[in-house]
């Protein structure tokens, strides 16, 4: 009876099989896919990648596949990326792999050494500013994974997620979030039985849940049939009854317990197979000769994988006496090798780990002091250490009970994950370091650092990680420890950093700590550190804004800058200084120190010496103070230049974002609202991320949805902007547009009190601060409310309503009368707009104010608006009964600009007005020609109903209607049963068949 290992056929996953397939097609010829496969430990999940892979292959589709390894607490950061990525460069050829990589040399480098090793420069720009680097480097090896995918159809394996470190997490819920192109099928496997009820993969596998492009894959034991058939492979021969019976009973239908018992068995141990599964693999082990055993020990030392020169060099036998061990040990099915990467891996992990359990203690601590110096040698040897190695290295000295080599091996390898921007295994090695600290004095003086620059390093990674409470409570620990008279420098600069920790989590009394760090910082002599925390302090004045204090502030920091050569420090207060001049009045000098600031910044990214965070601010705020001038083209162009700059090194779906958000705000006011929504929708995804990026988008989407009539969609997004604002620091920038359109909002609904509330509250937070620019455009969309509420009540009879409603807006007026700082033709129109609220509110139709309005907002150059007074002007004329020519001119210019627009609430007051004039509109078209009607319009439904009619005839349900959509469940609902409502349809089917057949997708596609 010939007797294998495993089965040469492949055995009870024949379903299984199938559906990896299946997706995969989808993946190849569409959106990508991802499995999430899931199962016990040896239920078969390494063998059915595997048989999937093998036929992925044979169809000409590429397979990365790489794997976490446990190593610790956590597993090495980024290993499966490392591994499937190093694997695939080794095979490319030079200009394909240069074509590939593109931009992103220098970061993707500090991952895979193929590329060659980061240079001095790019080292540089690890520092306390670099707050997106993690960021640009998930989104460029994304851009590599779609590269890759979009020229070839690529399968990547990454197996045992149950090992893998928070950094990897975090990657990986980037890739599979950002995946949006076809070509990629993601496979992931993990242990089910290693997830304990506080395992931290199980909230990442909560997350992928939600996703619409993620299965789930549960591999479940073998029944008695599919037992049969394995054992049959294995022997060669259809089984024994009463082998069959006894295997069943003892590895209950485990594919691999199956075959360790079968080869345990037919190796002549006895009949009586071992009462424990650990007992099978050690007797099988212990069944290979001494010099066999002690190899094995060795390589389970190393846990996944290790080289042979490693392994060879730890094992310390004769090469002849090596090579004879390893071919025994590969001929028993206890390792395999892997020819190409020169190393070896036990044939599964269980093997690995039930030898690695039984070495002595005194054994195991020697193994890994062996492992230790030699990987020492070794990375000497090769420069620079890579993070992989560094955390593998400080492991080997803990596990070896060396705390005077483990604590500068947790140092090196926290300095190491850092520069890979491995913020979480940063962190972890750090905090280790200072639990290491008082019981390895003897070490301190050779670590190049003390315990507070520990502190600080553990902080920032913290933060970069995403924490809020631990990065302050460690660099509050950190202050502790320094003698502010003695070392006011280094305590300025921490307090500094403390206070940026403070605001970006939403903290109270980050101002208070920006002017601590700048009262610890001596003013003489001149310093950079002072000019840093000067320019800290300026910024945040700005954000508040406190424009006449941050004026001074910053002068100052540019004045200590330019005496001590802070370039960086100069460029980042000329940037807040440009934004503050501007908003005080000297637009000129404001945007004369912006192109400075610019200007620094870029020549500082090109030598390398800084991040091309600065030259995104500096566009992003060039693009404000254009649009603040009138001129909006302009502003507009900076915004999407700047998107691109995002796009190219690596930060699209951060600050490119935030670009996108400016960009399409200005889209939306020169009336190119279609390329806006084009924009905004692609962008979205980035909104979960959070923060004052997602704040902006929110708020560009809602102005779009309530100028479009998707109103509940609006109210939504606003509501998830208003959540986001206990979390971040924000300013009256996004305080005054945000409560502007949710008071819009409110109108077009006839909330009333919803309306008067948002305006209040926006008045309040803006004009508490500088913010008075911030609080323009609230007043005539309050005076609207106002205006509205007085006309509803005067139609009823309701004298206290209507004047209470004019008291409202007599103050409103007041208010906007106040204002009267020059800030540029859009303040000047909302100012006239307020004047002609005011009038309609007293009940007073006054045309010439209205023409004064229609005016001012032609001159803004900005449509909508311009088209919402040129109704208020048809209203006034045809009721104050003068120059009827001119109000119908008014409503078809005003309805015009309506239907090109497919602003919705505006087009139906404007037909209604038209209605009761008695003015026809039947041939009207908009003003750039196209048919006035919008795909939908003959069937009442609006855009955001069109996309969800689409989704419908789909056959997605309402909850993948949401995903898609980026709305909630409930709004789907919603959204359907209009739609149902509209088309007089009673099922989802019959909206379908109403939709294809008036051929609605192919007209909004």
């Amino acid at each position: 009876m010939a007797v294998r290992f495993s089965s040469p056929t492949f055995v009870g996953r024949g379903v299984q099989l199938a559906r990896l397939d299946e997706a995969r097609r989808r993946a190849v010829a569409g959106p990508p896919v991802v499995v999430v496969i899931g199962g016990e430990a040896g239920i078969g999940k390494t063998r059915l990648v595997e048989e999937f892979t093998r036929r992925s292959a044979a169809e000409d589709v590429r397979v990365l596949i790489g794997g976490c390894v446990e190593l610790g607490e956590e597993g090495v950061p980024f290993a499966p990326v490392i591994e499937a990525f190093r694997t695939m460069l080794r095979t490319l050829e030079p200009e394909t792999a240069e074509r590939w990589i593109g931009h992103g040399r220098a970061d993707l480098a500090r991952l895979l050494p193929e590329l060659g090793p980061p240079t001095a420069a790019d080292s540089q720009a690890v520092g306390p500013e670099l707050t997106s680097a993690q960021g640009r480097l998930f989104e460029l090896l994304l851009d590599l994974v779609e590269r890759v995918a979009g020229e070839h159809p690529t399968v990547l394996v990454v197996e045992d997620l149950h090992w893998a470190d928070q950094s990897t997490r975090d990657l990986l819920s980037f890739l599979v979030r950002g995946l949006r192109r076809p070509g990629l099928f993601l496979v992931l496997t993990y242990r089910a039985d290693e997830l304990h009820r506080r395992h931290p993969l199980r909230p990442f596998l909560a997350e992928l849940e939600r996703i619409r492009w993620v299965e789930r894959l549960s591999l479940e034991r073998f029944g008695r049939t599919e037992l049969i058939a394995q054992l049959a492979g294995i022997l060669g021969e259809p089984p024994a009854a009463e082998l069959v019976d006894d295997v069943f009973e003892r590895a209950q239908g485990n594919p691999f317990f199956t075959e360790e018992l079968v080869a345990a068995s037919a190796a002549g141990i006895g009949e009586q197979l071992p009462p424990t599964l650990r007992d099978t693999l050690m007797v099988r082990i212990e069944a290979l000769p001494d010099r066999t055993q002690h190899v094995l020990r060795v390589a389970a030392t190393a846990r996944r994988e290790v080289g042979h020169d490693v392994l060879a060099e730890v094992a310390g036998l004769p090469e002849a006496e090596l090579f004879d061990s390893l071919r025994q040990a590969i001929s028993a099915h206890v390792l395999v090798p892997d020819n190409q990467r020169e190393a070896y891996a036990f044939r599964h992990a269980l093997v690995q780990e039930a030898v690695y359990g039984d070495l002595l203690p005194g054994e195991r601590s020697r193994l890994h002091a062996a492992y230790a110096t030699t990987l020492t040698a070794r990375e000497a040897d090769r420069g620079a250490m890579q993070a992989t190695a560094a955390v593998e290295l400080a492991h080997h000295w803990y596990a070896a009970h060396d705390l005077e080599r483990a604590l500068p091996a947790a140092v090196a390898a926290g300095l190491a994950a850092e520069k890979s921007y491995a913020y979480a295994e940063a962190q972890r090695q750090f905090e280790h370091a200072l639990e290491l600290w008082e019981r390895a004095p003897a070490v301190h003086a050779g670590l190049g650092l003390d315990r507070v620059d520990l502190l600080g390093h553990a902080a920032e990674a913290a933060f970069r990680v995403g924490g809020a409470d631990r990065p302050i409570a460690l660099m509050r620990t950190a202050l502790k420890e320094v003698d502010a008279e003695a070392e006011p420098l280094r305590s300025g600069v921490l307090t500094a950093r403390l206070a940026h920790f403070l605001m970006k989590s939403g903290k109270q009394g980050a101002l208070q700590t920006y002017r601590e760090a700048v009262r610890l910082v001596p003013s003489e002599p001149p310093t950079p550190e002072r000019a840093l925390v000067l320019a800290s302090l300026g910024q945040a004045l700005m954000l508040k804004p406190m424009f006449e204090e941050a004026r001074a502030v910053c002068e100052e920091a540019i004045a200590v800058a330019r005496a001590t050569g802070a370039r960086a420090s100069e460029g980042h207060a000329r940037n807040t200084l440009g934004v503050v001049l501007a908003h005080l009045g000297d637009v000129a000098a404001g945007l004369a120190h912006l192109e400075e600031a610019r200007r620094i910044a870029e020549d500082l990214h090109e030598n390398h010496d800084h991040d091309v965070d600065d030259v995104l601010r500096a566009l992003a705020n060039q693009c404000d103070l254009y649009d603040l001038t009138g001129e909006l083209e302009r502003a507009a162009g900076l915004a999407l230049r700047g998107a691109e700059e995002a796009r190219l090194h690596g930060v699209e779906r951060t600050v490119g974002t935030w670009l996108t958000a400016d960009a399409t705000s200005e889209l939306i006011k020169l009336g190119r609202w279609d390329e806006a929504s084009e924009r905004l929708q692609a962008a979205l995804p980035h909104a979960t991320a959070g923060g004052l990026t997602a704040i902006n988008l929110y708020q560009a989407l809602a102005t779009l949805e309530v100028g479009r009539g998707d109103l509940d969609l609006a109210v939504e997004h606003l509501r998830a902007a208003l959540r986001l604002f206990d979390r971040v620091f924000v300013g009256a920038q996004h305080i005054g547009p945000l409560y502007r359109v949710q008071a819009d909002a409110a109108v077009w609904q006839a909330r009333h009190a919803d309306a008067r509330a948002a305006v209040a509250t926006g008045l309040a937070a803006c004009l508490g601060v500088d913010g008075a620019r911030f609080a323009a455009g609230l007043y005539p969309v309050g005076l609207r409310a106002e205006a509205d509420a007085a006309e509803r009540a005067r139609a009823t009879g309701a004298l206290d309503e209507e004047a209470d409603a004019r008291r409202v807006a007599a103050e409103l007026l007041d208010g906007a009368r106040a204002l009267s700082t020059p800030w540029g033709p859009e303040f000047e129109a909302d100012l006239v707009t307020s004047e002609a609220e005011w009038a309609r509110a007293a009940g007073q139709p006054d045309p010439e104010r209205w023409q004064a309005a229609v005016d001012a907002w032609d001159k803004a150059g900005q449509p909508y608006p311009a088209a919402y007074t040129r109704w208020r002007l048809a209203e006034a004329l045809l009721a104050s009964g003068v120059d009827r020519e001119q109000a119908e001119r008014a409503v078809r210019d005003a309805y015009a600009t309506a239907v090109r627009l497919r602003a919705m609430p505006l087009r139906t007051q404007l037909d209604q007005l038209a209605r009761r004039g008695r003015i026809d509109l039947a041939d009207e078209t908009a003003a750039d020609g196209r048919p006035a009607a919008g795909p939908g319009d003959s069937l009442g439904l609006t855009p955001r109903e069109l996309e969800v009619l689409r989704q419908v005839a789909e056959g997605r349900s309402n909850r993948q209607i949401a995903e898609e959509l980026f709305i909630s469940t409930k709004t789907a609902s919603v959204h359907v049963s209009n739609i149902l409502a509209k088309l007089g349809v009673r099922s989802r089917v019959e909206a379908a068949a109403v939709a294809h057949r008036m051929a609605l997708f192919d007209s909004t596609r």
